[in-house]
């Protein structure tokens, strides 16, 4: 008896596709999203020079940061103005920062210190990215210290200057990431599983047969669940502001717009997986895979 019910399952799930397909199918995709997309690794990290010294002993501090396996200089900068933009546009993670007396004071033997700004955006990255860089500087002083033959020097030291999250709060990146990762997830696993319910009770034909158009069945199944979505992202929108404290910049208007536009495509999407699907378990698990 257990033998027949096991042949009469694995011959089902064999001729359906979906199925096998999130059986066999999904681990590997998932494998390999995970594998190659997350990574704590900081590699080529993009950096600005900001030399205010145009010495050599500066050129010499600047080759080792580009001569590590963590930096790649993109740009000169000749301005502090310079500094903002290469982070507000993000062509740069770290900007070095060397001040006009750096040769000078490296050869009379006097401490000097030299800046890092960091964008801070993710607070993870930039606490990496400081340490790789302090320990670049770290090496430029023995460096410097075995070319002056072991003579006496006040050493070099780093002052980092994070922008955009100074406290290095992770939860700043964290939840307005999940803001978008929500809105992805659930609106369209929600729009594809109450079409799919109809499918499995049978009232699907009835509704083949009402006077309904398809426009108007769409629109009946759409809006309902874009409304919710909108709410659950104002709802996650002011959790995150007052309660976690995630300070907002820019236009509440343009972020509204732009989420509409989102969560109607997030729908839409769902819709579109209730059509492929005939179960609620291929919906659920198809919805998580395309989104």
């Amino acid at each position: 008896m257990i033998y027949a019910l096991v042949k009469k399952e694995a011959l089902e799930v064999l001729r359906d596709p979906v199925t096998l397909g999130v059986a066999v199918v999904l681990p590997v995709i998932m494998l390999f999203i995970f594998g190659y997309a997350i990574s704590l690794d900081v590699n080529d990290v993009s950096m600005a020079v900001y030399d205010q010294d145009r010495s050599q002993e500066s050129a010499r501090l600047v080759d080792a940061f580009v001569g590590s396996d963590y930096f790649n200089l993109e740009h000169y900068l000749d301005s502090p103005g310079q500094v903002d933009k290469v982070l507000d546009r993000g062509e740069a993670s770290i900007v070095l920062a060397v001040p006009p007396d750096f040769s000078k004071d490296v050869n009379l033997g006097r401490r000097t210190e030299v800046q890092v700004i960091l964008d801070g955006s993710f607070s993870a990255t930039a606490l990496i990215v400081s340490n790789y860089a302090a320990a670049v500087v770290h090496m430029y002083t023995e460096e410097l210290l075995e070319r002056k033959g072991g003579a006496a020097s006040g050493g070099i030291g780093v002052t980092p200057r994070v922008w955009y999250n100074p406290p290095l709060r992770s939860v700043n990146y964290i939840v307005p990431g999940l803001f978008a990762v929500l809105l992805m997830a659930f609106p369209p696993m929600l729009t594809a599983l109450s079409i799919v319910k109809e499918k499995e009770r049978g009232t699907i034909e009835q509704i083949y047969v009402s006077p309904v158009s398809p426009p108007a069945f769409i629109a009946g199944k759409v809006i309902p669940y874009a409304i919710i979505a909108f709410f659950e992202m104002v709802l996650i929108l002011a959790i995150g502001t007052l309660w976690f404290r995630i300070p907002f910049k820019g236009s509440v208007t343009l972020l509204i717009g732009t989420s509409l536009i989102y969560v109607l495509t997030t729908v839409s999407i769902g819709l579109f997986v209730s059509t492929i699907t005939r179960t609620q378990f291929q919906a659920m698990f198809l919805s998580l895979i395309v989104t």
